[in-house]
């Protein structure tokens, strides 16, 4: 009987395929047991805990949730992948075959649709272009904290000529059946009315932006009626304007004597050593 000697390189061939077939086995095997380790914890989250009830809510991030985010690192390398084991999308039966028995891929409607674009994991290069490359918007600035006052003679001479200003503006700025309908109401509300005043006597409206910061008004009404609606305000509430001070040591001093009428000159010399004397200058005697 003759032997037959295998070609050169067969069972090289042979083995390298063997191989082969055990690390894609291993893989598909780590895959599933990844799975099912992951699809447990997920399910664990779901389970009513007696002892929970008694306890505050926790805020913790769901663990489907976190495996989505870090996705990349956690071994999934797609993020539809968690998604799909916590909702066992995966095990799901599709019935696209009853529905069409004629076509061998069943029904072509309720047959699931594969995606050609997964996730930025499966899909960098696609998804990348949906990438947004403007610079974060600036925090908004917070509104003023307006302390509990009491009504003046000015809050409510401001009160009056707001009402006043507001039904004249409000005829330039809205149409005939609009203000027949709504009011001056529609143009601005009472509210703003009472932010305005409240902000007045405070301080806080000094230009179009703190008016604007301020009510929250439409941007286009204030740049059109803001600077006639601060008029009327100032002319009740002055802008106070504090003077620069100087860099000179006495400047603080000056600043007070202005605001209580002393003179500067006899502010600033009260702590000094040296006094000038009506009539000239004069010295204080040191002792030997």
């Amino acid at each position: 009987m003759q032997q037959v000697t295998p070609p050169l390189g067969a069972a090289e061939s042979v083995s390298g395929m063997d191989v082969g077939t055990i690390v894609a086995d291993d893989a598909v095997a780590a895959a599933k047991a990844l799975a099912d380790e992951r699809r447990a914890v997920y399910n664990r989250g779901r389970e009513p805990d007696d002892k929970s009830k008694a306890r505050k809510p926790q805020r913790q991030l769901p663990p489907a949730i976190d495996d989505l985010i870090n996705a990349g690192s956690r071994g999934f390398n797609c993020r539809r992948k968690p998604i799909t084991l916590s909702f066992s999308n995966d095990e799901r039966v599709w019935d696209h075959m009853d529905c069409d028995d004629r076509s061998s891929a069943g029904c072509a409607r309720c047959a699931p649709k594969p995606n050609d674009v997964c996730c930025d994991l499966c899909s960098p290069d696609t998804v990348s272009k949906f990438s947004s490359e403007h610079p974060p918007a600036k925090k908004a600035m917070k509104k003023a904290s307006i302390k509990p006052y009491e009504p003046t003679v000015e809050t409510r001479d401001l009160w009056q000529v707001l009402l006043a200003w507001r039904n004249e503006a409000a005829h330039k700025a809205l149409s005939a059946s609009v203000l027949n309908k709504f009011g001056s109401e529609f143009f601005i509300a009472v509210k703003t009315l009472k932010r305005i005043v409240d902000c007045a006597q405070a301080g806080k409206l000094n230009n179009l932006e703190t008016l604007r910061l301020e009510t929250s008004w439409r941007k286009v009404w204030v740049d059109e009626y803001g600077p006639s609606l601060l008029e009327k305000v100032h002319n009740c509430f002055p802008i106070n304007i504090a003077p620069k001070l100087a860099s000179e040591p006495g400047s603080s001093r000056a600043l007070e004597a202005a605001a209580t009428n002393i003179p500067a000159a006899n502010a600033a010399g009260t702590s000094s050593t040296t006094a000038a004397a009506p009539g000239g200058p004069s010295s204080i005697k040191r002792g030997g």
